[in-house]
């Protein structure tokens, strides 16, 4: 067996063909093919440990998860991710649901919005008017 260079998984020839010793000895456990969007993981974190009580099948959104739970975001940072993905669902024509409509409101509400045109003269005259005021005493 052999290490692959760039992913430091041991790997093997089956078949004519080289293949991750990990997904090998989990498609021989379960019985089919991994489908494309299945990762094996390695539990205790170790490539080399390919003993099958060692090994599990995950989709790669939840492999991503468990590989980042060293980083940790503010409620800021999962605001704007979610906003991000909120938006790109809507450029693709994808219909908000209900949930999503409430958390778009959510999230809208700790924002500022922009005074309209009334507002901002009512605060300039008030403004002038505590100047002048405090000014004539």
């Amino acid at each position: 067996m052999k290490t692959h260079l760039k992913t430091r998984y041991l790997k093997k020839r089956v078949n004519g063909v080289n293949v991750m010793v990990h997904r090998y000895l989990m498609e021989q456990h379960i019985g089919r093919k991994l489908l494309p969007n299945e990762v094996v993981h390695h539990i205790n974190g170790d490539r080399h440990d390919n003993r099958l009580e060692n090994l599990m099948i995950m989709d790669r959104a939840e492999h991503c998860r468990i590989s980042n739970l060293g980083h940790i975001e503010t409620p800021e940072q999962r605001s704007k991710i979610s906003l991000s993905l909120i938006g790109n669902q809507r450029r693709k024509g994808i219909p908000h649901t209900e949930e999503t409509k409430a958390r778009i409101a959510a999230s809208l509400m700790g924002q500022k919005r922009k005074p309209t045109p009334e507002e901002i003269k009512e605060k300039i005259s008030d403004g002038l008017r505590k100047f002048y005021s405090h000014n004539n005493r």
